[in-house]
């Protein structure tokens, strides 16, 4: 422990001759080494070995600046797995720095000018100089190079990285922040050969995601994963976290029953056994561990996962309620494990039972068995990404008689022991198997089929009974219950299953032709299957230039027969399912069958030729030149057209009804003008050619559009409907888009691009119109690209039945000449009913027996007491 400092001679003397330190102190410390704290070195004085002197080094200088002033700075902050130095690289350049401080010291006090003496580093890797020779190293060693001469400098790419203190001809090269590469060591006036500076890359895992508290030992899986990897054991520095906090050393020493001692830092320990178990005691916590192992001398590090579980934790169960399948194909049973690797399914029919599924070591939480039923193998386990899983053991344990398993209805049962209960349970649906069709395709010769992308090659087939010789013939066999994949990915290795073509007979006497699969394999001839088990439907592909096996190539062990596939002939493709196969009876065959034919390729012009047999090309802007063709759909071609001076291209392809078209912009061409050459070369055949003259072009087919807006009525009362009607025609003889559009009192109401054919018409109404102004005219137009049509609607008064009420007023005109009775006789106008109403105010001058002019005899009481008021209130 530290004390009070107190300023000793020997520290006084130093600061005075240097003027540089700030401190110096005398403290007793608890080891008998020298030490580092911060900015401070303790140094050992005579006094005796807990006795030392601190001297503090000036602000922004460390112990190592002078010695290692020209290297590359080292980031001690970095986390483990980035090359951290580790406590016992610190504790060397804690003693180096504490050396050369004390000779500094030592120097200065006796001023006898003798050289300090440099430490012996304990490096990862050593040789000299003279040794070197494409050596490998690794990032984070630090590695010693003797018999070096003064100065030496290391180099990488040409350039100086490091400027190397040399003791005795020996440098210590510290390559954490070094990249990886090739280096050479240039010193005095000679270079060393090269030698290599690799990255550390390990992967470590455990062979289980998951253990059990108290059960076995789960082991760790280490493999150096780097391009150069090291050879030998290595030290691994094993730091751990449970649910997101640090294990200390002692539990990870509980974990690691192997561990060497205590890590390079706090809470870590070390492990240089090749053979690593983790066990978790009945007393450990369950939950996540997560543990990082890092080399002790390179920057390579790895994080292993792990799931600790209760015992009695486990279960196996079925992702779905049903798996169904066809009996002859592959069922896929699929399984969530939890804190389990292995799985037993137990497969029953009635009282039968039929097998168990023995499912062990697998280091997935779901995990799909892929089953056979017509050999009753299991085929793979996939992951949840489909990917096979390696390491795992899988297979089915016949308990009846081993059979391709009929259409039924099984029973399944899930334990994750069979010492322990069941877990689960599921039904595993077989239907009956079928032979359905088969169909011929064909493509061109040059699309090329790819397995990795069936959909591309399949996309550019046309179902055809007939073939063009050279084009690539595919034929579709639409079947279940033959795509078990214990025979591989072919259903015609399955037993009892062929696919037979043969050359139908031209006469009594012509035995015909045949060949199967097989017999294309003894003749070396290729051809692909591709299977789409999913849609139960698989392709036979092969170019029909290349079926063609001479007696002569043959050879001696086949007993193949002659065939070749030529123009001219008619084959026959059968698929059948025979008795050999376990699903058809005996002495019974299932059977679909088609013909092609297959042709010479024929290519020929479309279009009029003028006497000279010169093709006829017009003079328009779009001039199509075509042919027909019965290559297959999507053959390219390429046109080539060339008149005196000037040649036009272009590349095509056969579209589905056999048309080889394009078109040239030919609209500057003169009538009568010669075409040299009009060519058409198909890929992969014969090409044709033509010799042509431009002749005047017909007249291009146009539309004509016309509209037609018609009201329903002229004229309607006011709040009454009014309607429209509008007809668009096309009186042309092409199709035509216009921009149609009907405004209503100067509003748009409706508005559409509108195409139509030749002779189509169109129709429509509308009511968008506001009657509520009697005596207005409304205004409507129609469009339809350049026709219009218009008109308006008149909107009419009335025919006066609300009106009258207001002739009532009228009768206020009979009464005494009061002013309010003239209003009423404007209501016999019949324009406002309310008015007519007033009429009646009229009426009341009928009681106005004084007729006093204008003034009832109430309406004149009422004024005279007004007045009376009015006197009295300004008397007062």
């Amino acid at each position: 422990m530290n004390t009070s400092l107190q300023w000793s001679n020997r520290a006084r003397a130093y600061a005075a001759h240097t003027g540089g330190i700030e401190s110096v102190g005398k403290t007793i410390i608890e080891h008998k080494t020298y030490a580092v704290s911060g900015n401070s070195i303790l140094i050992p004085l005579s006094g005796g070995p807990s006795v030392c002197d601190v001297m503090s080094i000036p602000r922004g200088r460390s112990p190592s600046d002078e010695s290692h002033a020209n290297q590359p700075k080292h980031d001690n902050n970095k986390n483990i797995m980035t090359s951290e130095t580790t406590y016992r690289k610190k504790g060397r350049a804690v003693v180096l720095a504490a050396l050369m401080v004390l000779s500094v010291v030592a120097m200065t006090v006796s001023f006898t000018g003798a050289a300090a003496a440099q430490q012996a580093t304990d490096a990862d890797a050593s040789i000299n100089a003279e040794d070197i020779d494409e050596n490998d190293f690794w990032i984070g060693q630090t590695v010693e190079v003797s018999g070096l001469e003064s100065p030496a400098d290391l180099v990488h790419d040409g350039e100086s990285v490091q400027n190397l203190r040399l003791d005795d001809g020996t440098a210590t090269i510290d390559t954490s922040d070094l990249s990886e590469g090739r280096y050479q060591i240039e010193h005095g006036d000679t270079s060393t050969n090269s030698f290599w500076l690799n990255e550390h890359e390990i992967n470590t895992e455990f062979d289980s995601n998951t253990a059990t508290l108290g059960s076995e030992a789960v082991s760790l899986t280490y493999e150096d994963v780097s391009e150069v990897p090291r050879t030998g054991n290595v030290e691994l520095n094993v730091t751990g976290e449970y649910e997101g906090e640090a294990l200390s050393d002692s539990e990870l020493d509980s974990i690691f029953g192997a561990a060497d001692g205590e890590g390079d830092e706090d809470n870590a320990v070390l492990i240089s056994s090749d053979s690593v178990e983790a066990q978790f005691d009945e007393d450990e916590d369950a939950g996540n561990y997560s543990f990082t192992f890092d080399v002790t001398d390179t920057t390579a590090e790895d994080t292993a996962e792990l799931s600790v579980v209760e015992p009695g934790s486990a279960s196996v169960d079925f992702t779905e309620n049903t798996y169904e399948g066809v009996a002859g194909d592959n069922v896929e049973i699929s399984l969530d494990l939890s804190n389990t690797e292995d799985a037993n399914l137990r497969l029953t029919h009635g009282d039968t039972h039929v097998g168990d599924f023995e499912i062990t070591g697998v280091d997935e939480e779901q995990v799909t068995v892929v089953f056979d039923t017509y050999d009753g193998d299991v085929v793979e386990l996939r992951d949840s990404d489909g990917e096979t899983i390696e390491g795992a053991d899988a297979e089915f344990v016949w308990e009846a008689d081993e059979m391709a398993l009929p259409a039924a209805e099984y029973d399944l049962e899930a334990q994750y022991d069979t010492e322990e209960d069941v877990t689960d349970g599921a039904l595993m649906l077989l239907n009956e198997r079928s032979t359905d069709g088969i169909t011929s395709h064909v493509a061109p010769s040059e699309v090329e089929f790819d397995s990795d992308n069936p959909e591309e090659f399949l996309g550019s087939t046309t179902e055809r009974d007939y073939i063009a010789y050279g084009d690539q013939l595919i034929t579709q066999v639409d079947a279940s219950g033959i795509y078990g994949s214990s025979q591989g990915e072919n259903p015609l290795n399955r037993e009892g299953v062929s696919l037979t073509f043969e050359r139908a007979s031209t006469d009594a006497f012509d035995s015909g032709e045949s060949f199967t699969l097989s017999d294309l394999d003894a003749a070396g001839i290729d051809y692909d299957v591709y299977t789409d088990a999913e849609n139960e439907t698989f392709y036979v592909i092969f170019n029909t230039e290349d079926i063609s096996l001479s007696s002569e190539d043959i050879p001696e062990e086949s007993e193949a027969d002659p065939f070749e596939m030529t123009a001219g002939e008619t084959w026959n493709a059968t698929f059948e399912v025979g008795s050999d196969n376990a699903y058809v009876e005996e002495d019974e065959t299932e059977s679909v069958s088609t013909n092609v034919d297959v042709e010479e390729v024929s290519t020929e012009w479309n279009g009029e030729f003028d006497e000279d047999d010169r093709l006829q090309v017009p003079n328009s802007a779009e001039s199509e030149i075509s042919a027909q063709t019965n290559l297959a759909p999507g053959t390219t071609a390429d046109y080539y057209v060339r008149f005196q001076t000037e040649v036009y291209e272009d590349e095509t392809t056969v579209t589905e009804d056999g048309t080889i078209s394009t078109n040239f912009d030919f609209s500057d061409r003169s009538e009568g003008e010669e075409i040299r050459t009009v060519r058409i070369n198909p890929q992969s055949s014969d090409e044709i050619d033509t010799s042509g003259i431009i002749v005047a072009s017909e007249a291009e087919p146009e539309a004509d559009i016309s509209v037609d807006g018609e009201l329903a009525s002229s004229e309607v009362q006011v709040g009454e409907e009014g309607e429209l009607t509008v007809t668009v025609t096309n009186n042309g003889d092409a199709a035509g888009t216009v921009d149609f559009h009907v405004d209503i009192g100067g509003d748009t109401i409706h508005q559409e691009e509108l195409t139509l054919e030749s002779g189509e018409e169109f129709t429509d109404s509308y009511t968008d119109f506001n009657t509520s102004e009697a005596g207005s005219e409304i205004s409507w137009e129609a469009h339809a690209g350049n026709a219009t049509d218009s008109g308006a609607l008149s909107v009419a008064e009335s025919d006066g039945s609300d009106g009258s009420d207001g002739s009532d007023g009228s009768d206020g005109s009979d009464g005494s000449d009061g002013s309010d009775g003239s209003d009423g006789s404007d209501g016999s106008d019949g324009s406002d009913g309310s008015d007519g109403s007033d009429g009646d105010d009229g009426s009341d001058g009928d009681d106005d027996d004084d007729g006093t002019p204008g003034f009832g005899v109430g309406v004149a009481l009422v004024a005279l007491l007004g007045a009376a008021m009015l006197a009295l209130r300004r008397q007062n």
